[in-house]
């Protein structure tokens, strides 16, 4: 009796996709979920790296600004994507071999919207040295 009722089970096959669906959706949501956080972790960084790169352009053709308004510049820049008031600037100005060189540190905490990738927050850092010229 048992073993018919086995057999019976065995050879029906209507219910194999929903099965096999519930037991893949959960994995399946999970590695897209985690593309969609690293992309958005590269698009932040990416932004950050366009911001410090503009912002030293823009201290190349304004050699008289200062710490504040470059700051402001990055912050403008980087509005696209970060919130301005979450990002860290700092500048480091030196002069080698007579060239006046400013270097602009970014840095940027990311936190991931969902759990899915368990690290968190990641520290994005930006750097650009650029001459001083006049």
């Amino acid at each position: 009796m048992m073993r018919r009722m086995t057999l019976g089970l065995w050879r029906h096959r209507e219910g194999n996709a929903a099965v096999e669906f519930a037991l893949l959706l959960p994995v399946v949501a999970a590695f897209m979920l985690g593309i969609v956080e690293l992309g958005r972790m590269f698009y932040h960084r990416s932004t950050l790296e366009h911001a410090v790169e503009e912002t030293g352009r823009y201290a190349m053709a304004h050699a008289e600004a200062g710490q504040s308004e470059l700051t402001r510049v990055l912050q403008e820049r980087a509005a696209v994507a970060l919130r301005a008031d979450a990002i860290a600037v700092s500048f480091e100005r030196a002069a080698i071999g007579g060239i006046r060189y400013l270097t602009i540190t970014a840095t940027f905490n990311f936190a991931f919207i969902t759990r899915v990738i368990p690290y968190g927050p990641i520290t994005l850092q930006s750097r650009a040295r650029i001459p001083l010229l006049g």
